[in-house]
C-alpha cells in the first residue's frame, strides 16, 4: 500500500457473476461507510421479518438512486440501484428481496426487484401509470403494487415478476396494501374512501367498508386491527374491520413511524421548531384519545428537514430531505444521534492530460494519479462544475450555466476568463486553438483563444451535441422532432448549406471524433422509438462515404449515456450499470466490473483508466483488467480513502 495514500479498510462484498450477452460481466461490489445520501431519504424500510426485534437492520432509499443497509454498528452498505430517485420501497419478509420505485415523474415508472445478498438486479417491472404503494405479502409469495389506475392493485411473482391474477376484478386506485399470514386473503385502502377484502384463493371481494378519504400514510398497525393515515394535519386512526373512526388528532406535520406489529401509534410531529415523538396508547384494543409525548428535541443540524422514518423495537430512525440518517429511542432519555457524517469531498469531473489526471470539487481542481497516489491541488475554483483538457492548460466551465468560460494554466495555478456564454452552456468542445460551445440547445459557437474573438456557427432546436469534423464541415446531433427532421445534420460553416442525415431515430447525442489517429469515422448515440419499445444504439458515421454503422445496440431507451473515443477503443456506459470498451480494429468487446455507484464518466492514460462514479468516487482499472483496482474517494482535507 503507498504510503502517500490514506487507507481505510472495510468490508468489500465481492458476489456471484452474472453472466452477459458480449462478455462474462463482474460482480458487483457495495461500499460500507457513514456517508449520507446525496438527497432526499424518500424512504426508511425493516429489513425483513425481524422487524421488532432490537439490532434489526434497516434499509434508506434515497432519491440519489442509493439503497443503503444500516446495521446496528451504525454502519451502512450502500448499492445505487438507479440514475433516477426511488421514491418507495419494500423489503421481503426473509430480508434478501427488495423491491424499488425508480420515477423520474414523468415517463419513468418502473419496479426493480434486487436479491440484496448477491446485488443483482432480478428483473424490472415497467408501468404506464403512476406506482402509488408497494408491498409483499406476508410469506413473502407476490410482491404487490398500488397503482393509479383503474387496474389498481397488480399482484406479481417474487421469483419471476410474472404477473399473477389473485382478484378477478379491478380494484381501483390503491395506496396500502396487505395480505393476512396465511396469504389467503388481502386488505387495501383507496384513497376515494374505502377498505375493501379480497378472498385471494377465489379471487372474490369478500366486503368492502366506506372510511375516510384521501388518507396520506396509511399503514395498518396492531396485527392490522387499525388503520392509521393523515389528512389535513390530522391523524386519523380507523377500526379496519369495519370502517370506522375510532380517534382524530390535530397534530402538525405528523409522520407515522409504527410498523404493523405495534400495537401502538408512534408518529413525529414538527412545529417548526422543534420535533416531538408522540404515542397513542392501546390498551386491550382500546386507543387513548390523548397522545403522549414521548421525548422533543430541537431543529437538526444545518436545519435539516425529517421526511422519512420508522419505529423499530424500540428504535425510531429518521431520513432527512437533505440525505442524513438519525436515530433516536423511544425512552424519553435516549439521545439523538446521527449514522451518518460526511467525510468525502465530492468529485464533480475529471480529465486527462499526459500521465496525469485531473479532478475538480466544487472548491479545488486536484492533480493526482493511480502510481503516484499523492494529491496536489492546482488552483482553488468556484462556480464550475466541468472541467475539458486544452492542451498543457484546462478549459472551466458549467453545464446548464452562464457561469464565465475560464482557462487555467496548471503549471501557475492562475485563471483567466475567457467569455461569458450568452445563453446556458450544454456541450463544450475543444481543438487546437478554439473552443466549440453550444448554448440553450439552439446555438453553436467558436471561440479563438489568439483573437479572442467569438463567432455564431448556427442556430437551430432541438440540438444535442456537435462535432467540427474539418474546417468547414460542421455535424449537430438533435432532435428529429425539430426542422430539419433529422437526428443528425451537416452544416457548412462557411455557406450555411444544411444537410440532414438519413438515420433512422429520434434523437442523437454524444459525438466523438478523434482526427489526430486520422480516422475518417465520428461516433455517437442514437435513440429510437417505436410505439412502447425503443433502442438505443451506438454509432459510426464516416462522412466520406455518408455511411451508418450500429457498433453496438440496447434493447430500450438511454438519453443520458456517454461515448469516448481513445483509438482504438471506444468506451461507453450504455445502459448505465457499467463500462463497456469495444475494440473497433478487433471489434472485441470488454466489460469492467462497476463499484457501489453508477459510472459516469471516465478518462485514460497508456495503462490506467479512471472511471468517475455518480456519487463522487473514483474507480482505478488496468486497461485490459476487469477488476478495479481501487475505489478512492477525496476527503474533505484533500487526501484519498481507498476501499
Amino acid at each position: 500500500m503507498k504510503s502517500s495514500k490514506i487507507t481505510f479498510i472495510s468490508v468489500i462484498l465481492f458476489l456471484s457473476a452474472v453472466q452477459s450477452i458480449r462478455t462474462a460481466e463482474a460482480a458487483a461490489q457495495s461500499h460500507i461507510s457513514t456517508q449520507p445520501h446525496q438527497d432526499a431519504v424518500s424512504a426508511i424500510i425493516p429489513a425483513g421479518i425481524q422487524s421488532g426485534t432490537a439490532g434489526t437492520p434497516v434499509f434508506s432509499a434515497g432519491r440519489d438512486g442509493f439503497l443503503i443497509k444500516w446495521t446496528d454498528d451504525g454502519l451502512g452498505e450502500h448499492y445505487q440501484i438507479s440514475d433516477i430517485p426511488v421514491t418507495m420501497a419494500a423489503c421481503s419478509p426473509d430480508g434478501q428481496t427488495l423491491a424499488a420505485y425508480e420515477t423520474d415523474g414523468g415517463s419513468i415508472s418502473r419496479i426493480s426487484v434486487w436479491d440484496w445478498k448477491t446485488l443483482t438486479r432480478k428483473y424490472i417491472i415497467r408501468f404506464n401509470t403512476t406506482v402509488t404503494s408497494i408491498s409483499f405479502s406476508e410469506k413473502g409469495s407476490y410482491l404487490i403494487a398500488g397503482t393509479a389506475s383503474v387496474n389498481g392493485a397488480l399482484f406479481f411473482n417474487v421469483h419471476d415478476g410474472s404477473q399473477v391474477k389473485k382478484v378477478n376484478v379491478n380494484t381501483g386506485v390503491i395506496t396500502m396494501a396487505a395480505t393476512s399470514s396465511t396469504e389467503n386473503s388481502a386488505v387495501m385502502y383507496s384513497p376515494s374512501g374505502s377498505l375493501t377484502y379480497y378472498n385471494l384463493r377465489t379471487g372474490d371481494m369478500q366486503t368492502r367498508f366506506a372510511t375516510e378519504d384521501n388518507l396520506t400514510q396509511p399503514l395498518l398497525f396492531n396485527n392490522n386491527l387499525f388503520l392509521a393515515g393523515i389528512k389535513n394535519n390530522t391523524l386519523l386512526i380507523i377500526q379496519a374491520t369495519t370502517g370506522k373512526t375510532l380517534i382524530s388528532v390535530t397534530s402538525q406535520s405528523p409522520l407515522l413511524l409504527s410498523s404493523k406489529t405495534d400495537s401502538d401509534l408512534y408518529y413525529l410531529s414538527f412545529d417548526g421548531r422543534t420535533y416531538t415523538v408522540n404515542v397513542i396508547r392501546n390498551v386491550n384494543n382500546i386507543l387513548s384519545d390523548k397522545p403522549e409525548t414521548v421525548k422533543s428535541f430541537s431543529r437538526l443540524p444545518g436545519r435539516e428537514t425529517v421526511i422519512s422514518g420508522i419505529k423499530d423495537d424500540a428504535t425510531v430512525i429518521l431520513g432527512t430531505k437533505q440525505g442524513s440518517i438519525y436515530k433516536t429511542g423511544t425512552a424519553p432519555d435516549t439521545a439523538l444521534t446521527s449514522l451518518t457524517e460526511s467525510m468525502y469531498d465530492r468529485i464533480l469531473d475529471i480529465c486527462q492530460s499526459g500521465d496525469s489526471f485531473y479532478f475538480l470539487t466544487k472548491s479545488a481542481i486536484f492533480k493526482s494519479s493511480y502510481d503516484s497516489g499523492a494529491v496536489t491541488k492546482i488552483a482553488s475554483v468556484s462556480n464550475q462544475m466541468n472541467i475539458t483538457p486544452f492542451g498543457s492548460k484546462l478549459i472551466l466551465w458549467s453545464k446548464n450555466t452562464r457561469n464565465p468560460i475560464q482557462i487555467l494554466d496548471t503549471s501557475s495555478g492562475q485563471t483567466v476568463s475567457l467569455f461569458v456564454p450568452e445563453n446556458a452552456v450544454k456541450v463544450l468542445r475543444t481543438s487546437e486553438h478554439t473552443i466549440l460551445d453550444m448554448e440553450g440547445n439552439s446555438y453553436i459557437r467558436e471561440f479563438d483563444t489568439q483573437s479572442m474573438k467569438s463567432e455564431l456557427l448556427y442556430t437551430g432546436a432541438g440540438l444535442q451535441d456537435m462535432v467540427l469534423y474539418n474546417d468547414t464541415d460542421l455535424y449537430v446531433a438533435k432532435s428529429s422532432a425539430t426542422r430539419p427532421e433529422s437526428a443528425l445534420i451537416c452544416i457548412n460553416t462557411q455557406t450555411q448549406e444544411t444537410v440532414p442525415i438519413s438515420i433512422d431515430g429520434t434523437i442523437a447525442y454524444s459525438l466523438n471524433f478523434d482526427p489526430q489517429n486520422h480516422i475518417q469515422e465520428f461516433y455517437g448515440i442514437l435513440v429510437s422509438e417505436n410505439n412502447d419499445a425503443g433502442k438505443t444504439s451506438l454509432f459510426a458515421f464516416n462522412p466520406e462515404n455518408k455511411t451508418y454503422t450500429a457498433v453496438m445496440d440496447l434493447p430500450n431507451e438511454d438519453t443520458d449515456a456517454f461515448t469516448i473515443l481513445y483509438y482504438p477503443n471506444i468506451f461507453t456506459n450504455l445502459g448505465k450499470n457499467q463500462i463497456e470498451s469495444i475494440n473497433l480494429e478487433s471489434h472485441k468487446d470488454f466489460l469492467y466490473k462497476r463499484s457501489a455507484s453508477m459510472p459516469l464518466k471516465i478518462a485514460k492514460s497508456a495503462e490506467r483508466i479512471a472511471v468517475l462514479n455518480r456519487d463522487g468516487s473514483i474507480s482505478w482499472y488496468n486497461t485490459q483488467s476487469s477488476a478495479a483496482l481501487a475505489d478512492w474517494y477525496l476527503t474533505t482535507d484533500g487526501q484519498w480513502f481507498e476501499f
